[in-house]
């Protein structure tokens, strides 16, 4: 049996297009530890934070600032699952 820690139909980032900061939202059906990373449209990681979950809606701010205008994907990872998000900075 597998179990799935995300579960992807909500998992979205708000604002997007963004500039500052933006926010990801999900939800996990059990507390611990993920890793989001940022890649550029050349599959270059930009940058990665390991966040704390709780089981249930998570919500996680992330600046943004430093990063030039352009496409980029945010990455979700916990327990060999991944879900991936397209977003936008201006």
């Amino acid at each position: 049996m597998v179990v799935y820690a995300f579960n992807a139909s909500v998992l979205f980032l708000t604002p997007n297009p963004a500039n500052q900061e933006v926010f990801l939202n999900f939800d996990s059906e059990k507390t611990g530890i993920a890793s989001l990373s940022f890649m550029d449209l050349t599959g270059k990681q930009i940058f990665e934070k390991q966040i704390n979950l709780i089981a249930g809606k998570n919500k996680q701010a992330i600046a943004i600032h430093q990063l030039a205008s352009g496409v980029y994907f945010a990455r979700l990872f916990q327990d060999n699952q991944m879900r991936s998000m397209k977003f936008i900075v201006n």
